[in-house]
């Protein structure tokens, strides 16, 4: 949560759900987030979009601090390749790019889909949201 100090925005969701319930919850935010703010019977876990450098020096500005995008290289290569856009650690007004920003939005989107949502239902019973990489699809 040390991240959450400073701009930045964050996904949380749980792992499994109980046995009764249709849905699993997924949440965005700003702010600081608790370990059963979205279920006091599950444990939710928290994905912060960037990660911030720590700074033992209290004479650190945050503006000094870059922050990195919190996703995996591999993963993101397979997704820019995939996507054939230009990767930027921040949002740009490219429309050849995106950014980590972008990656959340989808990842929202897919994560709310009532068809995802039933298609996999069982699975979301007992793992971790599992959400494919984005393609983009041609319009004619």
């Amino acid at each position: 949560m040390n991240n959450m100090f400073k701009e930045n925005i964050g996904l949380s969701f749980n792992r499994q759900i109980e046995v009764k319930r249709s849905f699993f919850d997924v949440f965005v935010t700003t702010l600081m987030f608790d370990k059963h703010a979205l279920s006091m019977k599950e444990n939710n876990y928290f994905a912060p979009l960037y990660i911030y450098p720590e700074s033992d020096n209290q004479q650190t500005s945050t503006e000094t601090l870059k922050r990195t995008p919190n996703l995996d290289p591999t993963l993101l290569d397979e997704i820019t390749q995939g996507l054939g856009l230009n990767f930027t650690a921040e949002k740009q007004d490219d429309a050849n790019s995106f950014a980590p920003i972008d990656l959340l939005d989808y990842i929202y989107a897919v994560l709310h889909s009532p068809n995802y949502r039933d298609t996999y239902k069982e699975f979301l019973k007992i793992d971790f949201p599992r959400v494919p990489y984005p393609k983009i699809v041609s319009v004619n």
